[in-house]
């Protein structure tokens, strides 16, 4: 059964994220999130720069190759080729279909689904 969990009323809910998914990757989870293209991207560019000391290995879901199975922290649009399943992390407007097939749901506090 999928643990549940809605993080609300953050200040920075992308800086917030970063800071989640360092917590997530030394912890040995392997993470995917999701969210529109958009929003992936600006999390992108600051997973990149939010601590000059400590890198948070990721990559987006259109990366080809083995290096999604192996980067720890992927970020998707869509879950269809996601080779992970411990952690989900939605930063979307909808809860994304599948999201079952994960261990641990982390949601913004967003409602309805696709």
């Amino acid at each position: 059964m999928t643990e549940i969990a809605f993080h609300f009323n953050v200040a920075d809910k992308l800086l917030y994220s970063c800071r989640l998914l360092r917590k997530a990757y030394l912890s040995g989870a392997n993470v995917v999130v999701t969210a529109e293209f958009e929003v992936l991207a600006q999390l992108d560019q600051l997973l990149w720069s939010f601590s000059p000391t400590e890198f948070v290995p990721h990559c987006r879901a259109t990366a080809g190759g083995g290096t999604l199975a192996v980067t720890p922290v992927l970020l998707a649009e869509s879950l269809t080729a996601s080779p992970h399943y411990d952690v989900l992390v939605n930063l979307g407007q909808s809860i994304p279909d599948q999201f079952e097939r994960f261990e641990r749901f982390i949601g913004s506090g967003v409602t309805g689904r696709r």
